[in-house]
C-alpha cells in the first residue's frame, strides 16, 4: 500500500505521522482488511516498525482500531550492541569458548 502525506514531522533523519494521519493510514489498512474478509474485523493486529513510535502515532493506531482485541505496536531494532555467548557445556570450563551470535 502507497500512501501520501503532508502531515508529518522530522525527528532526525526519521519521519514520523501526526495523529491525523496515523488514523487515516491504519483506518484505510483495516477497511481493506475488511474488504477482503466479509466485513470481519481481525482479532489481532501487529503494527511494526523501524523507528520509535512517537506519542502521536500511537493515540492514532489506537483511534483507529478501537474496535479490535488486540493491538501490537513493535518497534524492530535492526541494529544492537548486544550479542549472545554460546557455552558448549561438554569442553571443561578452563577451555571453553564464546561464540558471538547476531539476532536478526
Amino acid at each position: 500500500m502507497t500512501y501520501s502525506t503532508d502531515q508529518f514531522v522530522m525527528g532526525g533523519e526519521n519521519p514520523y505521522l501526526n495523529r491525523a494521519a496515523m488514523q487515516r493510514v491504519m483506518s484505510r489498512s483495516l477497511q481493506m482488511y475488511q474488504r477482503r474478509h466479509g466485513g470481519r474485523l481481525p482479532k489481532r493486529v501487529i503494527v511494526h516498525k523501524s523507528t520509535d513510535f512517537r506519542r502521536d502515532e500511537i493515540d492514532g493506531c489506537f483511534d483507529a482500531m478501537n474496535q479490535v482485541d488486540e493491538l501490537d505496536l513493535i518497534q524492530v531494532q535492526q541494529d544492537t550492541p548486544w550479542f549472545g555467548i554460546q557455552i558448549n557445556p561438554a569442553r571443561p570450563k578452563r577451555q571453553r569458548a564464546g561464540k558471538r551470535i547476531t539476532l536478526v
